[in-house]
């Protein structure tokens, strides 16, 4: 038997009769072609102390209809369902508002996680305070879930050294690391996603200014791919289709400033981390140089919104003239 089962006998022992050590989020929105898999693999975990939390945005499809099977086939699955849109980051928020484990996991409702995947990563959290988040090998699969890629880094995720860890995730963030298994009281301290493209860059900084993020060397994170996943089919659409995806309820503006949105999360984070003034420094020097590097995206944004306002206001000054001619 390895040690990650006997610790799992251990814990099964000791949590009978125990509130849930982990809670494991599911957002979702018109899923039904993927979503059984999903919770097929997170319910036949080897570890299984823990809640699972379905939040259903609206969906049109058979979503409902198959999450609520699952919540009265087993009582750790809870269904929650929105009377709107509330857009994907508000909903992923929102699965983590409702749980209650020392522990948290978001779950996307098109990928599978191995069997062993909270056990293993539960191990780690458990052994070593200094991490926040616990993540494994990601490989990516297609539709009928057949391996096409395994995802390496070399980033410094897991230095004990803050700025190490800070420079890295500017320059490469580890989206994956986010569907790992995170501390609870670490995400409660962050702004968690926000309603911008990318906010889950910032969001693992505000992660990695608490604490350490380790990859387990097995693959056991499985990301799926297809034409309906965000990456695929919003991402590279028009900033008017990417602001509409994330705020369906607000009204659209012709200003967008994702870039200094996210510049800003950035300082905001560091400003509101638990940092020594040498860390901090440290830190804000990366902070300076890295704006230096991208000095022309964020000047392009700057210069692509100032030309959306001259063409507003002239729009202003030109239906003010036809106004002003029709009355006279």
């Amino acid at each position: 038997m390895s040690t990650s089962q006997q610790n799992t006998l251990n814990r099964e022992e000791q949590d009978k009769e125990q509130p849930p050590l982990i809670s494991v989020g599911v957002p979702v929105h018109n899923g039904e072609n993927f979503i059984e898999k999903a919770l097929d693999s997170i319910l036949g975990q080897t570890y299984t102390n823990f809640e699972l939390i379905i939040c259903d945005n609206v969906s049109g499809d058979r979503t409902p209809d198959i999450c609520k099977w699952y919540r009265d086939q087993d009582k750790r699955v809870t269904y929650h369902r929105n009377e709107k849109n509330i857009g994907p980051t508000n909903n992923f928020n929102r699965t983590f508002k409702l749980a209650s484990g020392t522990y948290f996991k978001w779950a996307a409702h098109d990928d599978v996680i191995a069997e062993e995947f909270l056990a293993r990563c539960l191990d780690v959290l458990e052994a070593d305070p200094s991490v926040v988040v616990c993540s494994a090998l990601t490989g990516s699969i297609d539709e009928e879930g057949e391996l096409q890629h395994v995802w390496r880094h070399s980033m410094r995720t897991d230095s004990y050294k803050t700025h190490e860890r800070f420079y890295d995730l500017l320059y490469h963030p580890h989206r994956q690391a986010l569907y790992g298994l995170i501390r609870s009281s670490a995400l409660r301290e962050t702004s968690l996603l926000r309603g911008f493209n990318d906010s889950d860059g910032n969001l693992l900084v505000e992660l990695a200014l608490r604490g350490r993020l380790v990859e387990l060397p097995e693959l056991l994170f499985f990301d799926r791919v297809h034409p309906d996943k965000y990456t695929v089919s919003i991402k590279d659409a028009g900033p008017e289709a990417r602001a509409a995806w994330f705020n369906p309820q607000s009204e659209p503006s012709p200003f967008r400033f994702p870039k200094w949105r996210g510049t800003y999360g950035y300082w905001w984070a560091l400003w509101h981390a638990p940092l020594t003034k040498k860390e901090r420094a440290r830190c804000i020097a990366d902070l300076l140089y890295w704006m230096g590097v991208r000095w022309r995206p964020l000047a392009g944004e700057l210069k692509n919104n100032a030309r959306r306002a001259t063409q507003r206001y002239s729009g202003f000054l030109k239906r003010g003239d036809a106004v002003s001619q029709s009355s006279t």
